[in-house]
């Protein structure tokens, strides 16, 4: 090793280095890893010690502007965060109330045509309610009113909730209305005919007579019957039936006090 040089051994990847002696105290840069060595004053080829890394000074600061006696500094603005709406694509009845009301009415309103529409349409109208009655009042108290409410509705919709059976026997067509919940005729439907043939074909020339009135839990007549003869001669009124007998429209009404 030449007397103008000295070797260093990095202390980090033990590369030997041959630095110049008149470096000595000199920092430097390892060709290798980069740590930052010292040439030392000795011959001693001993590793290093890694040396602090050197701290960077401060980037100055921009000066205060003084305007009288206030003082005026650049200050970056502040983006302020606000609850955003959720979002169309994520909908669900919780975040859209309204939207629920809305179409439980229309589910109503086909109730009347198929009355099995109308189960989902109450749900929807009293679960909307709940949640915008919460939001009003800020207490959990509306849901279990709204529930009850909605189970109440429920059942009186079902009570009045029928569809219909339509069939033909002995010259005449029968439309009966048979509740879905109990399975028994709540209004029934006599049309008489001149003949069996025109009583199956349901044949409009052929009508003799039309009877229509509420029945009673046994399947019989039971209230007041409208009625309309069309042949031979036209006529039109009111029977009244207590539980299958034809009686009086007087003793009808003290026997339904």
């Amino acid at each position: 090793m030449p007397d103008d040089k000295v070797e260093i051994i990095c202390g980090a990847c033990q590369k030997r280095i041959l630095a110049p002696r008149e470096k000595a105290g000199n920092r430097f840069q390892c060709p290798r890893c980069g740590e930052l060595l010292m040439v030392p004053f000795d011959d001693a080829p001993l590793p290093t010690k890694r040396l602090p890394a050197v701290a960077k000074k401060p980037k100055p600061q921009k000066p205060i502007l003084v305007t009288g006696n206030i003082l005026e500094t650049k200050v970056s603005p502040v983006r302020e965060t606000t609850l955003s709406r959720p979002s169309l694509h994520t909908w669900s009845p919780a975040k859209r109330p309204v939207w629920c009301i809305v179409a439980g009415v229309v589910l109503c309103l086909l109730g009347f045509a198929n009355g099995l529409f109308g189960y989902p349409g109450i749900a929807l109208i009293f679960f909307g309610a709940s949640v915008i009655m919460v939001r009003k009042i800020q207490k959990p108290w509306p849901y279990a009113a709204c529930a009850a409410a909605g189970f109440v509705m429920l059942i009186f919709w079902g009570s009045r909730d029928t569809y219909t059976v339509s069939w033909a026997r002995n010259r005449a067509a029968y439309t009966d209305k048979i509740n879905r919940w109990t399975g028994r005729i709540a209004w029934r439907e006599v049309v008489s005919y001149q003949t069996e043939t025109g009583a199956i074909t349901r044949n409009f020339q052929e009508i003799q007579s039309i009877h229509s009135g509420p029945m009673s839990g046994h399947d019989s007549p039971h209230g007041a019957w409208h009625y309309l003869y069309v042949h031979p001669s036209v006529d039109s009124g009111y029977q009244f039936y207590w539980y299958g007998d034809q009686v009086s429209e007087g003793e009808w009404n003290l026997r339904n006090k």
